[in-house]
């Protein structure tokens, strides 16, 4: 019968199989060729520093991807710079270098992305619309949240205050829903996040004027008008009667 062109067998069964290579480049089971790691003394504890500085660039670019996508092509460089800053073979200096260029690489990208500008809005009822500008000034579209916070105001829409945005190349309207607990001038804090609340892309504030009036402030101020007629009317009265009784055709 013709010999079997291919036999079943195990992984361990197939390196036994393989005989040792020695120095020379032949087989030699007494004296077999060993490699050492390229990287031999890269296990060594690196200073606290450092390893906070390792640690610090790698959760960058996890969060740098949420906001620019999982295969964005600067942040495996980064993480490749990350790996390349862990190498036995630099200083402390070269290493810092490395992460510092990194960290300057990514960086430049999110200082594109600009929050919305100082303003005044004006809502002339108890609930109102705003539109609040974020740019995008990358080449490609971006990923992040406004979180918005106001002790006298509510966002009926985002009860939690956190508004998820896809930002296009360019500047975006965002249209929100505000209602006012009260009257007057309302502070609202913004802050622009990476979509892992990690990154800070920007933070500014804005004012909110209401001018419209509560139901209770209407209840008020009717009761205030009200008193202010009956006072006027009994001062009116009291006023003609007094008239009367001076005139010589009513005295006595």
């Amino acid at each position: 019968a013709p010999a079997a062109l291919l036999q079943a067998t195990t992984v361990a069964d197939a390196v036994a199989l393989v005989e040792p290579a020695g120095p020379q480049g032949g087989a030699d089971p007494d004296d077999p060729l060993v490699r050492d790691p390229l990287l031999e003394t890269a296990t060594r504890p690196l200073p606290d520093g450092l390893a906070n500085e390792l640690r610090g660039l790698d959760a960058a670019v996890a969060s740098y991807r949420t906001v620019f996508g999982p295969s964005d092509p600067l942040a495996g460089v980064v993480s490749d710079l990350v790996l390349t800053a862990a190498a036995a073979e630099l200083t402390s200096g070269e290493r810092r270098a490395v992460l510092g260029a990194g960290r300057a690489a990514l960086d430049a990208q999110l200082e594109l992305i600009a929050a919305p500008q100082r303003q005044r809005f004006t809502l002339t009822a108890r609930e109102g619309r705003v539109q609040l500008s974020l740019t995008n000034g990358t080449d490609r579209p971006v990923d992040v949240t406004l979180e918005l916070r106001g002790d006298r105001l509510e966002l009926p829409e985002y009860p939690d205050g956190r508004v998820q945005v896809r930002l296009e190349p360019g500047t975006r309207q965002i249209d929100l829903l505000l209602r006012a607990r009260s009257s007057g001038d309302a502070p609202l804090d913004l802050r622009v996040t990476s979509p892992d609340g990690r990154l800070d892309l920007g933070r500014t504030s804005v004012t909110v004027r209401t001018t419209a009036v509560s139901g209770v402030g209407l209840v008020l101020m009717g009761a205030a008008l009200l008193f202010l007629v009956v006072w006027w009317t009994r001062t009116i009265l009291r006023d003609r009667r007094a008239a009367r009784g001076r005139h010589p055709a009513h005295a006595k």
